[in-house]
């Protein structure tokens, strides 16, 4: 049975949809998989400080993992989960570093847990009222030229006008990706990359990914992020066919 986490009556956390909402402003984003399951293990135990191996191993699934995992990845996971929740424009700081020790819930915070029944929408929420159906005559005021020829001219302008809508739009080739709201196809780049929104150089960073391996034809997707506050770049692998499962990887070099 699948539930929901709600904190401080502000935000709502569905682990099994990995789904963070505003009940504010109903704003929602999707967490990666690794993160979402290092937020529902803090939030289950939201009494106490949870250590890094003690995460990791939630996190990446597994005691191996504590020497698998580098820790710039492990802090990247860290760094995603707080802009995630920055994106719904929640305003607290819900995940609290103790120096020495590992993370844990703000004490804070109002945590809630609740079970939801079968057949219950796990993640959309009717906050308003639909407003009564009102009906509409619609009448046209366009006057089409006479003929076959004006009919044949005034699709012509609308495929114009349409063309140049799509060519407005001609950077990103997709609205967002399957796994998360800011990462997007660019067009000119190979469609299994898909670029967080805040990327600095995707040209550069593509040239560095092939160079490393990372090819489209393995039924993979690769999610980049390469921000210029570090020499950092930070790439999720994630399987294209369910279940959908996903690997990171940080690399900390200047890369262009």
């Amino acid at each position: 049975m699948s539930r929901k986490i709600t904190i401080d009556d502000e935000i709502v956390f569905f682990p099994e949809e990995r789904k963070l909402r505003s009940n504010v402003n109903n704003h929602e984003v999707t967490v990666f998989s690794t993160g979402a399951r290092c937020l529902e293990y803090l939030l289950d135990n939201n009494e106490r400080t949870v250590s890094q191996k003690e995460l990791t191993e939630i996190g990446w699934l597994g005691e191996n993992s504590v020497q698998t995992v580098a820790q710039a990845t492990y802090y990247q996971c860290l760094v995603d989960l707080r802009r995630c929740l920055k994106e719904i424009k929640y305003s607290q700081n819900l995940i609290v570093t103790i120096r020495g020790q590992g993370v844990r819930i703000n004490p804070e915070a109002n945590i809630a847990f609740e079970l939801l029944t079968p057949g219950e929408p796990p993640a959309k929420e009717v906050s308003e009222l639909p407003l009564p159906e009102e009906k509409h005559t619609l009448k046209s005021n366009i006057t089409l030229p006479y003929g076959r020829l004006g009919m044949a001219l005034f699709a012509s302008l609308t495929i114009v006008f349409f063309a140049l809508y799509m060519l407005s739009k001609s950077e990103y080739k997709h609205s967002q990706s399957p796994m998360a709201d800011n990462y997007r196809q660019v067009e000119g780049f190979p469609d299994c990359y898909y670029f967080n929104t805040n990327n600095i150089d995707n040209a550069s960073t593509v040239s560095f990914l092939k160079k490393k391996g990372y090819t489209c034809g393995k039924n993979k997707n690769f999610y980049i992020s390469h921000f210029s506050v570090a020499p950092r770049l930070t790439l999720f692998s994630c399987t294209t066919t369910a279940p959908i499962k996903c690997e990171s990887v940080t690399y900390i070099e200047d890369i262009s």
